[in-house]
């Protein structure tokens, strides 16, 4: 979802409801929405004992919300006390993170830290024992990072794609891969976080000359095609950012996600944008949006 003039959300947590909208005062505004909402639920029978307006709104389901830039994150206060309990708690037998993973939630690639500490705490329940020492440091990584706890969601898309691709190994090296860019306008933009991972489906074969091979079973649409603006795929509107040929072999999925990790490393001082790059791999796309993935940005 991107909220827009033409487009806000509604997130609805048991009995409570947060309507999120940017700061055009239209029929979408959060104010006028919730008005809508409010006055639905009395109209069914339902008593709303409490209503907070656009700016009076401190902190939602734990999260402290930021009008300007528009941002949740985790209390600053928390932020702090966290942050010294986790640096002090690599000096102490006792582990409890549950705080930690909770506001990583906010910035996902944070999850990709703990992982040792996870099979330290299995095997040593209820236990006072000494530190493993890669335990100890993903413990001083989690404490020194409590301050990346936020979700920028104001952040504008980057008016550029990226496109990466790789190649195994051959009869002639070990592969190779490449990176190709493009500038995009507002429109092609939308088009990719509403299209980029929805492609249609048609029937194969759907040309009137053949028959179908099971008469009896309904055509199902498999095969796949893009839904976004044909420009966008014109070949003389990509650039060439980079590519080169391996120095070892790999299997092919690794050598995908490293290319993604390349165009990362080059564009992690781009700061305060959401990016968007094309990849012919499934695998690597996933895996950009795991918990423990690093090819998050």
């Amino acid at each position: 979802m991107v909220v827009t003039p033409q487009q806000s959300g509604v997130y609805v947590h048991v009995d409570d409801t947060v309507v999120v909208s940017d700061n055009n005062h239209g029929n979408l505004h959060a104010d006028k929405l919730l008005d809508e909402l409010v006055s639905g639920l009395q109209d069914v029978g339902f008593q709303v004992t409490q209503q907070s307006r656009s700016g009076e709104v401190a902190k939602v389901v734990g999260y402290e919300v930021v009008q300007k830039p528009a941002e949740f994150r985790l209390p600053v206060r928390k932020m702090v006390l966290l942050r010294v309990a986790l640096l002090g708690l690599a000096a102490q037998p006792v582990v409890n993170i549950d705080t930690w993973i909770f506001g990583s939630l906010l910035r996902r690639e944070l999850l990709s830290i703990p992982h040792t500490i996870f099979r330290f705490m299995e095997e040593h329940d209820g236990q006072s024992v000494v530190w493993w020492p890669t335990a100890r440091d993903e413990a001083l990584a989690m404490g020194q990072l409590t301050a990346l706890m936020y979700c920028h969601v104001g952040a504008p898309l980057l008016q550029w794609c990226f496109a990466t691709d790789a190649m195994g190994m051959n009869e002639v090296d070990w592969g190779g891969y490449g990176i190709v860019g493009t500038q995009i306008g507002s429109h092609e933009a939308l088009a990719l976080l509403k299209h980029g991972e929805a492609p249609g489906r048609s029937i194969a074969r759907l040309d009137g000359l053949q028959e179908p091979k099971f008469k009896g079973k309904a055509m199902i649409p498999t095969v796949p095609f893009t839904l976004l603006p044909p420009d966008l795929l014109r070949e003389e509107q990509w650039t060439e950012v980079s590519r080169g040929r391996w120095h070892y072999g790999d299997h092919i999925t690794i050598g995908e996600a490293r290319t993604v990790l390349l165009l990362v490393k080059r564009l992690a001082s781009w700061g305060g944008h959401r990016l968007q790059f094309a990849g012919q791999s499934t695998n690597s796309r996933g895996n950009g949006k795991r918990p423990l993935s690093v090819l998050r940005t």
